[in-house]
């Protein structure tokens, strides 16, 4: 079990990942290979003989931006989105960077509460982001 830099061959394990869980970005596999191909971009993995989730940020400034968090709904429950934010944090801190941010539905109340355990406070809304119905919820997490 471990978190590690996505290579190109878990691509199709990332977008089958984002596919089965219903607040995930769903990006095509070429979406996800052109992140992994920026500089600025970080696409983690939890690798346990298989992908069973992963998380994408892309760095701006000072700041490392989530765009992405699916775990696999039968790997729920485990630990595993904890594990890769902290990794995140890890990863963004050595780069210099002062702060994570996010968006998430707001419907998705099982991702809220995640945030909020792993040190992520509300910092504003988006109204209607979501299919000009469902706000966004804006939070950060300071990395200093």
């Amino acid at each position: 079990m471990s978190v590690r830099p996505a290579a190109p061959a878990d691509l199709g394990a990332v977008r089958a990942a984002a596919e089965a869980c219903a607040f995930s970005a769903r990006w095509s596999r070429e979406d996800y290979g052109r992140e992994l191909a920026r500089a600025e971009s970080w696409l983690l993995v939890w690798d346990e003989g298989g992908i069973k989730g992963f998380i994408l940020c892309r760095r701006v400034l000072d700041e490392a931006q989530i765009l992405d968090v699916a775990v696999r709904p039968p790997d729920r429950g485990r630990g595993i989105a904890t594990a890769l934010l902290e990794a995140l944090a890890r990863r963004a801190r050595q780069a210099g960077c002062a702060k994570l941010s996010l968006e998430v539905d707001e419907r998705n109340l099982a991702a809220l509460a995640l945030y909020r355990k792993a040190g992520y406070g509300v910092v504003g809304r988006r109204r209607k982001f979501y299919n000009n119905a469902f706000d966004a919820v804006l939070m950060d997490r300071p990395l200093g």
